[in-house]
């Protein structure tokens, strides 16, 4: 069992890909990070979000069946 602590507010969506090797977040933060379950190391997507609102339910973020792209809404560019 591990406890992911990076988001600073509400996580509204959260995803395995389809082989199960990572995980997806996604808060009211901003913020989406991707995590390797090997040691649950962590990468940092903000950019595409910088100007976006979070006055918004729809941040179900989901990858791809083939698991090549993972699809998060509210996203800029």
């Amino acid at each position: 069992v591990t406890v992911l602590r990076d988001h600073r507010g509400w996580v509204k969506g959260v995803s395995w890909d389809p082989w199960g090797r990572y995980l997806a977040t996604q808060g009211d933060d901003k913020a989406v990070f991707v995590y390797d379950r090997r040691g649950f190391e962590r990468t940092a997507i903000t950019k595409p979000f910088v100007g976006t609102t979070t006055k918004t339910f729809a941040r179900r973020l989901d990858f791809s069946p083939d698991g090549s792209y993972l699809a998060c809404p509210n996203a800029l560019g």
